[in-house]
């Protein structure tokens, strides 16, 4: 599957519009990478993105300071980078890796919400 994807412009869109509400929220903070995933909510996961088409891509070229998971419109989580990345290796550790995104081409580390938000308390 290569080339046009009819669903992109909307996910694109509304990944857009979480990014601009976080910025309003967070504004003079640093620098904030925004996801919003309609399946989180769903599945209870959160996708990390390390890999696309082989090369390093989001966790492990970002220069955010913080990551911010929209879940729902009523739900957010913010995690410090360098924290996200300490508790996504132990999940890569645990073989927690799939493939995903457009043309799953992407390799993502899959962390349960509740995992997320446990050992972001602890760091």
């Amino acid at each position: 599957m290569n080339g046009y994807n009819p669903n992109f412009d909307l996910d694109l869109k509304f990944g857009e519009f979480g990014e601009k509400l976080i910025e309003s929220l967070f504004k003079d903070k640093g620098k904030i990478e925004c996801k919003r995933d309609r399946k989180t909510k769903d599945t209870g996961n959160v996708a990390v993105e390390f890999r696309y088409r082989g090369k390093p891509s989001g966790i492990a070229v970002t220069k955010a300071d913080w990551y911010c998971f929209i879940i729902t419109d009523n739900v957010i989580i913010t995690i410090k980078t360098d924290v996200l990345k300490d508790i996504a290796r132990g999940f890569y550790r645990l073989g927690s890796v799939v493939k995903g995104g457009d043309d799953d081409a992407s390799d993502m580390i899959l962390i349960p919400i509740e995992d997320l938000v446990r050992y972001s308390m602890l760091k």
